[in-house]
């Protein structure tokens, strides 16, 4: 009976690491054919599907924030104030998912602020909303530090130069 349980636990726990890791897959997937959508409905449809896919990935929050202000913005211009509101709405959201996945990141801050902005005459208020944002993301790259940003940015840059240069036809 000992044996059975171990077993039937074991086959639980291995089917959920299934489950979880298609589910990541999955999400990645949806993530990356949305990059290749020139229509803009298509491309949020697949961000949507991605954050709800893998709702623990901020990355995916911080895209879809972007991509629905732009969108927002467009619907502006063409004169469909009811649809920006929603989309600017659902950006904000999508924002502060991003800040509460990741509060010390400072991509989030930043996508949450601009957000904020792009929403600025649909929005009352917004404008302090969105320097706050901005501030957080500031104190951020504060704590870190401009010099140590910096110093791995320049380390990031030599080892792609380096992988780059291990490339057969890639002439650095």
């Amino acid at each position: 009976l000992g044996l059975s349980l171990a077993a039937l636990a074991l086959g639980v726990v291995t089917t959920g690491l299934v489950f979880v890791g298609f589910r990541g897959y999955w999400a990645d997937y949806l993530y990356q054919r949305a990059f290749y959508q020139s229509d803009g409905a298509a491309k949020i449809s697949l961000l949507r599907r991605a954050s709800v896919t893998n709702p623990f990935l901020a990355e995916y929050q911080i895209i879809l924030a972007r991509t629905l202000a732009n969108q927002a913005q467009a619907s502006v211009q063409q004169g469909l104030g009811d649809r920006a509101s929603r989309e600017i709405a659902e950006s904000v959201q999508a924002g502060w998912r991003a800040v509460n996945l990741s509060p010390n990141r400072v991509a989030a801050w930043e996508t949450l602020g601009s957000v904020y902005q792009s929403a600025q005459g649909l929005v009352e208020g917004v404008g302090e909303w969105s320097i706050k944002s901005f501030e957080k993301a500031i104190e951020y790259i504060e704590a870190i530090g401009f010099i140590n940003i910096l110093e791995h940015d320049r380390k990031l840059l030599a080892y792609a130069r380096k992988k780059l240069g291990e490339l057969p036809g890639i002439i650095l």
